[in-house]
């Protein structure tokens, strides 16, 4: 597996992830508001997208939102924040 392919699948994976914690009612989710979750949703297809046409854009202009969305406002111990946050790095490391 090339490193384009571990970032989509990170990237897959932190979706998934993602969409496990929207389906909760919001009464469960006690740190993941429905702004942030669609914005993150947005941003996670938008890079799946771009590794998937193999259209990424130069390093400097590539995501770098979730982070701190995450460590703003997350729990340190966040299964999800730390699967976004993995995805995010190794995605703009490429």
């Amino acid at each position: 597996m090339n490193k384009e392919e571990l970032a989509l699948e990170k990237v897959r994976e932190a979706l998934a992830a993602l969409a496990i914690e929207t389906n909760k009612p919001p009464s469960e989710r006690t740190f993941l508001k429905d702004e942030q979750a669609e914005l993150i949703r947005k941003t996670l297809e938008r890079m799946a997208h771009q590794l998937e046409q193999k259209s990424l854009p130069p390093a400097k202009e590539r995501e770098r939102s979730l982070g701190r969305i995450i460590c703003d406002s997350w729990p340190l111990d966040c299964r999800l924040g730390e699967l976004l946050i993995d995805a995010e790095n190794t995605y703009r490391l490429l």
